[in-house]
């Protein structure tokens, strides 16, 4: 419907009239299917339940292939500052969040993934990342672990700049509070993408 994914946190992030996001080009893309179907689409398609996965063993889904492809339209197309490209996204999308940015490290100058997971086994791709993760401690629909599997092993291959918010008791829905973050906006738009 290309209306589902302007709810929750896309809402709260447009609060702030003086907010940089208003500065920006904001793409939200929605992921084709996925309707409860475990069989549909998705942004990562993995067993969310999981936690970690391994993008060896998980091809680039479709809908990830376009995004991916939409962003390299607009670098082409439009006058953008490449070195200012940022990512958040929550659930399925805190998923997406953690793949894109394994899969397109050298893309983004930050992230913002919001109680999904990903694969730490190739966590050291990301230590020159700026990354602000968050979940809660009481999620169950996307288990906390892989969240904290992802900041551990950033921080053992030698990260500094992820920053982790896990939300005590926290469920699933801990993406209002992440959006609400006094300055998370602003630490997002201020990071710039090292060369």
């Amino acid at each position: 419907d290309n209306e589902a994914q302007l709810r929750n946190v896309m809402q709260i992030l447009f609060n702030d009239l003086d907010s940089p996001i208003y500065q920006s080009i904001v793409i939200v893309p929605q992921c084709p299917g996925y309707h409860g179907d475990p069989d549909d689409y998705k942004w990562v398609d993995t067993d969310w339940e999981q936690g970690d996965y391994r993008v060896g063993d998980v091809p680039v889904s479709e809908p990830m292939k376009l995004v991916v492809g939409l962003l390299e339209e607009i670098m082409a197309d439009y006058s953008t500052n490449e070195d200012r490209y940022y990512v958040m996204g929550l659930s399925m999308g805190g998923y997406g969040t953690w793949d894109i940015i394994m899969r397109n490290t050298e893309m983004f100058a930050g992230a913002v993934p919001i109680c999904g997971a990903g694969d730490s086994s190739v966590a050291s791709r990301l230590v020159d990342l700026p990354i602000y993760a968050f979940h809660g401690d009481r999620d169950e629909v996307v288990p906390v672990e892989g969240t904290r599997a992802m900041v551990e092993a950033i921080k053992a291959a030698g990260g500094t700049l992820i920053q982790y918010d896990e939300v005590v008791g926290g469920t699933h829905n801990v993406w209002n509070y992440a959006a609400e973050k006094e300055g998370l906006i602003d630490w997002l738009f201020a990071q710039r993408r090292t060369k």
